[in-house]
């Protein structure tokens, strides 16, 4: 699991951010939801684990593939990870807040999010610091990256 030392001493103008094997995004755009003037917005990454990185490469490759109309740059996530809280939290926390944050999906995801072995998860923002609620999970062989939002 990464840190925020990781964030602070990762090469930002490494080339292997330019891609990361094996990530798949599902986007929730606010016409997914039941109320499409909620504004709200979702995006769930995963990815199996790559050799030699802890998670923080796949949350940059994350944010810069987010589907969203942000225009991110490394230099931008970089400074949206280091303004972070980096909280552990349990699984069934996590789990939890995705049920949470996906109830006005019209379709919603699966649930649990990964059948796999839990290794841990951080809480990166919640809805008491910031409109946004944005979460790292690392199983035995994925990384999962939740995000929800709201411009509303």
């Amino acid at each position: 699991m990464f840190t925020v030392d990781d964030v602070l001493n990762i090469d930002v103008n490494d080339n292997e951010l330019d891609s990361y094997t094996g990530l798949f995004t599902t986007y929730y755009k606010s016409y997914a939801f039941n109320c499409v003037d909620s504004c709200e917005y979702i995006f769930i990454s995963r990815s199996p684990k790559e050799d030699k990185d802890n998670g923080v490469k796949f949350m940059f490759r994350s944010y810069l593939d987010d589907g969203s109309c942000r225009d991110r740059s490394v230099s931008d996530v970089k400074g949206l990870l280091l303004s972070a809280d980096f909280k552990l939290i349990a699984e069934d926390v996590f789990n939890e807040k995705v049920k949470e944050q996906c109830a006005e999906l019209i379709t919603k995801p699966q649930y649990p999010l990964s059948s796999k072995k839990f290794i841990g998860a951080l809480i990166m923002y919640d809805l008491d610091q910031e409109f946004m609620v944005d979460m790292f999970a690392e199983y035995e062989d994925e990384y999962i990256h939740f995000y929800w939002d709201t411009t509303a």
